[in-house]
């Protein structure tokens, strides 16, 4: 915290934003201004702006430089140098320059080329571009402070000739986690996607865990960590950053005990329904502590969540229709399925109260004792879930591929009760005994949106522990 015996003067660096990039200008550079005895005289007193906030001790690491990659290739024109990294990552370019007082070298980021040319179009509204003055008659180093981009090519252009070729290099940037879990196996495509996935944990867990690290978005969607949250506390020792992000999350949570779709939350208007919550986003409020408990043991996370997963359970009870399905709202649903239009991702083929009932039931798991959660487990394998949502064929209402995305267990249960079948399944998928006779074997073409895919993924590993 500050107060008016602060004072404050302008310096080197004129902008500053984590979409569109920084600006450094070195010839307003104050030499030794961080160090005691600086002669502050020509400086000016702060203005004191009343907020109400407290102050708390910080519970995650910080975010850090972890690694630095050389370039793979350079390519040079008459007016720009294009870097090459050969790993989409997330951080900033690093270089050293000598030139003269007021060159400017500008650097832009991206992911992917097009024709040629930086893609920058996925990019949207963000610029991604960071500008260095030189101060002139020195060699500098070049590295903007207060940014970060996801990229894999870079483009310097402006005074390319002072740049030191051979200095140029990427700094990684994400939270100091420390790494806990490896994977290893006999298929080389499998390791490298496994090592894909450790690359995009560190690039969206920058002091919180985002959905991309590129574009002018970076928000910490619920859904997204509900979903990665298990392997995320595999690979890392997430707990204390996930355990403050909770923190916000529950600080975000309406009277009523809605979360959310984004914590922190933006206020974001005029996308969608205004981040209207939704279930399977929501639910990262029971999901994510449930996660942290299984996988590090950790009981006091429950405790300190424990009003704030009660409260998210109550408001989907709240939502219920009188046959028990969650219908009501907006619904992200089966977001992302493959088979959705580019422009309106969440017309999935599983209709949204499957993804949002099935959720319902996840979020508030009978090991809770909550009698409303037993009433719902029992109304899953009833004749009303079936009614509402299975065609005469079994499947959910979808084609045939989607007839294993909610919930493979519950799927082939209704399937198979139709035909007055039983077969064996692990009672860890769902706790009511009716579902537990649905059998996981035949599952095909498990193509998913983010809704379901923690659901499929979760049963087929506890089934493969069970020996089915």
């Amino acid at each position: 915290m500050t107060d008016r015996e602060w004072r404050a003067s302008p310096g080197p660096i004129l902008f500053s934003s984590l979409y569109d990039g920084e600006t450094y200008d070195a010839r307003a550079a104050l030499p030794g201004w961080a160090q005691a005895g600086f002669d502050d005289a020509a400086w000016t007193q702060v203005d004191e702006i009343p907020v109400e906030a407290s102050v708390e001790p910080s519970a995650i690491q910080p975010a850090r430089r972890t690694l630095a990659l050389r370039p793979r290739g350079i390519s040079r024109t008459s007016s720009s140098l294009r870097l090459d990294f050969g790993q989409n990552l997330v951080g900033r370019l690093r270089f050293e320059a000598e030139g003269r007082s007021g060159d400017a070298i500008v650097v832009r980021h991206a992911e992917v080329l097009e024709l040629g040319e930086l893609c920058v179009r996925p990019l949207r509204t963000a610029k991604a571009t960071d500008s260095f003055v030189l101060h002139g008659g020195q060699r500098e180093t070049c590295e903007p402070q207060f940014t970060f981009h996801g990229f894999r090519y870079a483009e310097l252009s402006g005074a390319i000739d002072a740049v030191d070729v051979a200095t140029l290099e990427a700094v990684v940037v994400h939270s100091d986690l420390e790494r806990t879990g490896w994977f290893e196996c006999s298929s080389p495509e499998l390791e490298q996607l496994h090592e894909n996935i450790v690359w995009s944990m560190r690039g969206n867990f920058v002091t919180l865990p985002t959905d991309c690290p590129q574009r002018d978005e970076r928000l910490g969607w619920t859904g997204d960590i509900q979903v990665f949250a298990p392997t995320a506390c595999f690979l890392y020792d997430a707990g204390g950053l996930l355990a403050s992000w909770l923190a916000d999350l529950a600080a975000e949570q309406a009277a009523d005990g809605a979360v959310p779709n984004i914590v922190p939350d933006p206020q974001i208007t005029g996308v969608l329904p205004d981040n209207e919550p939704s279930s399977a986003w929501g639910d990262a409020a029971v999901i994510v502590p449930w996660v942290l408990y299984e996988r590090l043991g950790d009981v006091g996370i429950l405790e300190r969540q424990y009003e704030s997963m009660r409260r998210w359970v109550d408001w989907i009870e709240s939502r219920l229709s009188s046959d028990g399905t969650l219908e009501r709202g907006w619904q992200y649903g089966d977001w992302l399925d493959p088979a959705a239009p580019p422009s309106k991702p969440w017309l999935g083929m599983t209709e949204p109260a499957v993804v949002a009932t099935a959720y319902a039931g996840f979020a508030v798991n009978a090991k809770t004792n909550n009698p409303w959660a037993m009433k719902f487990v029992d109304f899953v394998a009833s004749p009303a879930f079936q009614a509402a949502f299975a065609k005469a064929s079994g499947s959910l209402p979808a084609y045939p591929s989607s007839t294993f995305k909610v919930d493979p267990g519950l799927t082939l249960f209704v399937k198979y009760q139709r035909q007055g079948k039983t077969y064996p399944f692990p009672d860890q998928l769902w706790p009511n005994p009716k579902v537990q006779q649905a059998h996981l074997t035949g599952i095909q073409d498990v193509f998913s949106g983010k809704g379901s895919v923690q659901q499929m993924l979760d049963a087929m590993d506890r089934a493969y522990h069970a020996g089915t």
